[in-house]
């Protein structure tokens, strides 16, 4: 194999390199939008059965997860947060 032969082969190594990363870095990010979606609906469910405790660990989780991701001032992080005191509220209101 001669010189150019040999670049040609390494720059396109190179390119499917990124592109698996690429692929690999997108499919992750769905990954874990799926997963806050499913934790948002499964944290729902708990609140609507008065399972106030579990919707707010599940709530004060996604948060946490959504601020390390985009940042303490990401909406979704908040709303999660607010969701999470929202839940401790009813727990407390449900106690005897």
């Amino acid at each position: 194999m001669d010189h150019r032969t040999e670049d040609a082969a390494a720059r396109r190594q190179q390119e499917l390199d990124q592109a698996h990363a690429d692929f690999d870095a997108a499919d992750a990010a769905e990954y874990r939008l799926f997963n806050t979606e499913m934790d948002l609906r499964d944290a729902a469910a708990a609140e609507r059965a008065g399972r106030y405790q579990e919707a707010a660990r599940i709530y004060q989780q996604v948060g946490e997860d959504l601020k390390d991701e985009h940042g303490p001032y990401d909406p979704r992080a908040l709303d999660a947060f607010e969701r999470a005191a929202r839940a401790v509220r009813q727990s407390a209101e449900a106690s005897p």
